[in-house]
């Protein structure tokens, strides 16, 4: 795993420039790190509670576990 700390406003380079996640900064409120994703429409991005969601119909929809 690579852990990097961001400012708002700097990048993170995956691939070969296909894929970039922006710091857009931090909600004082919640704490949360807001995260931008610039991408091709073709790449998909969920959130991992979504991909696993996505993943197990698929999965029920082939007569897979």
């Amino acid at each position: 795993m690579l852990v990097l700390a961001r400012k708002a406003g700097e990048k993170i380079i995956i691939g070969d420039g296909e894929i970039k996640i922006i710091a857009l900064g931090t909600d004082p409120k919640t704490g949360q790190m807001k995260l931008g994703f610039e991408a091709a429409q073709e790449i998909k991005i969920n959130r991992e509670e979504i991909f696993e969601r996505i993943k197990a119909g698929k999965e029920n929809k082939d007569g897979k576990k």
